[in-house]
């Protein structure tokens, strides 16, 4: 299981979590988080995420990859406003001209 903050990720289950709260993630956007969450607070390069989550065979623009992630970002925003968790409690944060990383602002108990 990985956890950050509230967010409690199964992959084996392919389940996700916050708080109490399912987390519907399309597959993409599930192994996008995962890939993250595996790295927490670490950047990882577009090149890096499209091999994780496409796999090496496939070209995907920078574009698609951008759109996945704001899809993610929606997804958990959404489902934290369901929740009692401050909106800006976790999250996916861009890295201008890097790539991205995942940010858990503070633990829950």
């Amino acid at each position: 299981m990985l956890i950050a903050g509230p967010l409690r990720l199964r992959p084996y289950e392919r389940d996700a979590t916050i708080g109490e709260e399912p987390l519907l993630l399309r597959s993409k956007e599930f192994l996008l988080l995962e890939s993250l969450l595996r790295r927490p607070g670490r950047i990882l390069s577009k090149t890096v995420l499209c091999e994780r989550v496409w796999g090496s065979g496939y070209l995907v623009s920078d574009n698609t990859i951008d759109v996945t992630v704001s899809s993610l970002r929606s997804r958990l925003a959404d489902t934290l406003t369901r929740t009692d968790f401050d909106a800006d409690i976790i999250g996916v944060e861009t890295v201008r001209g890097m790539g991205y990383r995942f940010v858990s602002k503070k633990e829950v108990s």
